[in-house]
């Protein structure tokens, strides 16, 4: 083979073979630049699957928060059910109570209707009996000679007024009525005035109340027209003195004399009833009652019954003065324990429209248990609403 053949054969495959190494270098290159590529998307690849992962693992925690809600909800729901059927039940059971107490509330609306009828009743005898006391504070005109005639012995005109003998007042009484002292009667309570002349006398009680009518009588009279001097007496053992309770002084006490207790103008007489005897072994009592003059004026409540500390007191049966609230006889006090059992403990004031009485501590009256029984039925009439 000649030479320069072989040269051109050679020369050949070194171009061939340059050519297939600068074609692997670019496959190579090409290779490189596809396995960039290819790692940055595998790069991407697992950004995304690192996030995808982040995702899930958050998504499982709210699965699982979701899951925990649910079960807590689910006993909520269970703990409201079981709620639910014990107030089914307890309804039905107060369904069951709703009818007895229906049942019982018209029982009890009857029961309530026949004790305001009771309270109302109660209050009508309250009133009258209020209304008796005003009746008899002065001398009704069925009296109207009574009256005459015990003015005619008993009052004598002065200079610039009168005098009220108050020993004469029961002398005339007993001399020219036929009044006595009598416990004989067939009960034992207050007489009006009209009563007590028909049945010729009555207790202290009696007594005391004529007595204090007729000077009422005799203040509503001369009032206005100058002084009403009330002279009683008292004792004055030894003095020889002489009081006289008749109009010509033919008749009278000894070893008395003359006690003034006031214008009548300015006073207004009282009964008061105190104790007299008291057993506390048997817990039995006795009292008795007297007129007292006081200068307080009216009496409305109990509280009121302290402005009559200092009013004189005199024997209704004899005109006598025997002393003072105050002094000689006690006026209790509202929740003064156990003064209704001591010796001289006033028991019970009448003034001319109401009664006081002291009884368990407390003073009471008919104006006190008026105003009771009026709140007692509108609580009565608001229960029953």
């Amino acid at each position: 083979m000649e030479k320069s053949t072989l040269i051109g054969m050679l020369l050949i495959v070194a171009l061939f073979f340059a050519a297939t190494t600068l074609m692997f270098w670019m496959k190579i290159d090409s290779l490189s630049a596809n396995s960039l590529e290819l790692k940055a998307a595998v790069d991407e690849r697992d950004i995304v699957i690192a996030n995808a992962n982040s995702n899930i693992t958050y998504a499982n925690q709210v699965i699982a928060n979701m899951r925990a809600n649910i079960t807590q909800r689910n006993e909520i729901i269970e703990m409201l059910n079981q709620r639910l059927n014990q107030s089914y039940s307890d309804y039905e059971n107060l369904s069951g109570i709703l009818s007895e107490t229906e049942t019982e509330l018209y029982g009890l609306r009857s029961e309530i209707d026949a004790a305001v009828s009771k309270v109302d009743r109660l209050n009508r005898d309250i009133n009258d009996s209020m209304k008796w006391f005003r009746d008899n504070s002065i001398l009704p005109p069925s009296l109207s000679r009574e009256h005459y005639s015990l003015k005619s012995d008993c009052v004598s005109r002065g200079g610039d007024g009168v005098t009220v003998n108050l020993g004469c007042i029961p002398n005339t009484m007993k001399n020219a009525f036929g009044f006595n002292y009598r416990t004989d009667l067939l009960d034992d309570r207050l007489y009006s005035l009209d009563e007590m002349v028909s049945n010729s006398g009555g207790d202290c009680e009696d007594y005391s109340i004529f007595l204090a009518a007729f000077l009422n009588s005799i203040k509503q009279e001369y009032g206005g027209g100058g002084q009403i001097a009330l002279l009683g007496w008292e004792q004055d053992p030894g003095s020889g003195g002489f009081f006289p309770v008749t109009p010509k002084g033919q008749w009278g006490y000894m070893d008395a004399k003359a006690h003034d207790l006031g214008d009548l103008g300015e006073l207004t007489p009282y009964m008061v009833c105190y104790i007299t005897e008291y057993d506390a072994e048997n817990r039995t009592k006795a009292g008795h009652c007297v007129v007292a003059l006081s200068r307080f004026g009216s009496v409305s409540t109990y509280e009121d019954l302290e402005g009559l500390a200092g009013s004189e007191l005199f024997e209704p049966q004899t005109g006598e003065y025997i002393g003072k609230i105050g002094r000689d006889l006690i006026l209790c006090k509202q929740g003064e324990d156990g003064c209704e059992n001591r010796i001289n403990s006033i028991m019970s004031i009448t003034t001319g429209s109401d009664l006081y009485n002291f009884a368990d501590s407390e003073w009471s009256s008919y104006s006190m248990w008026q105003e009771s029984t009026s709140s007692l039925v509108q609580k009565l009439n608001g229960l029953k609403g």
